[in-house]
């Protein structure tokens, strides 16, 4: 019999192939984790760590994988009424879990007088739906092995500017809910039991150890689920009217779109041009465009560290006289980042022009920074003055590509990344890691990648104003 690991209940929630392929699927075709992802890994286990440190805990001995050792180690800690066992195991009927705490609480049991309630250690700052499950499963072994079913909780990261050496966590409490613990139940055991779903792809799929797997097979079948901002929901309602090609919704009438659930009238005249692009290889525009230039435009893009709450650089490429330079503000350690706040609003007083950025964390970042440091009343004068291209670009116009990012549409027009560093988790890497060697060089190909990424916004700048001037 295969186990169903609790572990599968958070891997649903984002990916119901991700379930099979982790069970079923050929492991040499895994990717492995890039070197940020290694580093949210060690963050997530130093941060388990530091939280389990507050407890007095006890810990089941058994030799690594043989979980059922482990299974009945755990069971005689609980039965002798341990206050706080770490890492223990539960095993009843075809699940099995290990929580990061079991905590001994008061009640009768089918162990004594006390019961047992699971936690879990998240790196996270809220409760996501696959949390929820994920507890939902070590809930619902606890209940099958003492006979009484607990609440459980998540022990939740704090947010940046709430956290002390004392105050690492706030804990948030989950109950069982029985239908939807069931329909998913059902759903796992089939997909471990051997159901091959096809892909869906997303923006999620990018950080997918499976994705140069799945990626070729639904290029092959050129399936729907490769147009940009395609819904679950809509990609299976258009599957089982037999929509789910791009030449099937190229050719598709709006009337036979718009009866699909979540597809209305726009979104029928988008996903029909947005094929028609991906077939004809070619961009085609929604409508006219509307496009704002400006004389001497600034092109702007934020560099951070989201989950340690750091804003580390905020450069600009300053466009005046047909001539392009970079420039830029740097906080080379977190008590900088309000000078360099001020720095860059005394930067862009200096300056006329519209600020062009790609995406809507430029706009987030600044907001943030107000609200830390003040200049709310130069913030909102600097946010009156930004534009964001992207929005532009996927209201205006058709792509064939998959998505909408700086990385997807910037190639696409012949922009090249020409730094050692070519992504933003490896900026946020070799910030991080400027931070505990000092390495100016890691500064410098910071820089470089933010250069880079401002150029490539101005080349999406240049693209539409030239498609809006045709």
């Amino acid at each position: 019999m295969k186990h169903i690991p609790a572990g599968a209940f958070l891997t649903l929630a984002e990916c119901d192939r991700k379930v099979f392929l982790e069970h079923n699927g050929d492991p040499s075709l895994r990717l492995p984790p890039t070197p940020y992802q290694r580093w949210i890994m060690g963050q997530g286990q130093a941060f388990e760590r530091d939280v389990v440190a507050g407890f007095d805990v006890q810990r089941p001995a058994y030799p690594a994988g043989r979980l059922e050792t482990g299974f009945h180690a755990t069971l005689e800690l609980m039965q002798r009424g341990v206050p706080y066992i770490y890492q223990g195991v539960l095993q009843a009927a075809d699940l099995i879990g290990l929580p990061d705490l079991l905590e001994q609480v008061d009640g009768p049991s089918r162990l004594g007088g006390w019961h047992y309630r699971p936690i879990d250690i998240k790196l996270a700052t809220r409760v996501h739906p696959e949390h929820r499950l994920q507890m939902m499963a070590y809930i619902r072994l606890l209940e099958l092995i003492q006979g009484v079913r607990p609440d459980g909780s998540l022990f939740l990261r704090l947010p940046p500017d709430q956290r002390a050496p004392d105050r690492l966590y706030h804990a948030e409490t989950i109950t069982f809910n029985e239908t939807l613990f069931a329909e998913k139940l059902e759903e796992v055991r089939k997909l471990i039991g051997g159901y091959e779903p096809l892909p869906f792809i997303s923006s999620t799929c990018n950080g997918c150890e499976w994705r140069e797997h799945c990626l070729p097979i639904a290029e092959a079948a050129e399936d729907v689920s490769l147009l940009p901002g395609m819904t679950r929901q809509a990609w299976r309602g258009l599957r089982e009217q037999g929509l789910g090609t791009l030449r099937a919704i190229a050719g598709a009438t709006p009337k036979e779109l718009q009866a699909i659930k979540g597809i209305g009238k726009k979104r029928a005249r988008k996903y029909t041009t947005l094929a028609q692009a991906f077939l004809e290889e070619r961009a085609i525009p929604f409508e006219k465009l509307m496009f704002e230039a400006s004389q001497a435009p600034i092109f702007f893009d934020v560099e951070s560290v989201p989950g340690e709450g750091i804003i580390y650089l905020m450069g600009t490429l300053i466009v005046e006289g047909g001539e392009a330079r970079f420039e830029y503000d740097l906080a080379e350690s977190r008590e900088d980042e309000a000078a360099m706040w001020r720095s860059f609003l005394d930067r862009m007083e200096r300056l006329d022009g519209l600020l062009y950025h790609y995406g809507a964390y430029e706009r987030t970042a600044i907001c943030q920074l107000a609200d830390r440091y003040g200049e709310g009343e130069r913030a909102d004068d600097l946010l009156d003055r930004m534009i964001d291209l992207r929005r532009i670009l996927i209201d205006s116009v058709a792509l064939p590509l998959r998505g909408y990012s700086l990385k997807d549409v910037a190639p696409w027009l012949g922009f090249e990344w020409t730094g050692e560093t070519q992504a933003a988790d490896d900026s946020m890497l070799e910030y991080i890691h400027w931070l505990e060697d000092g390495d100016r060089r890691r500064l410098e190909r910071i820089l470089r990648y933010n250069e880079d990424d401002c150029r490539a916004t101005l080349a999406v700048y240049e693209w539409l104003r030239e498609l809006a001037g045709r």
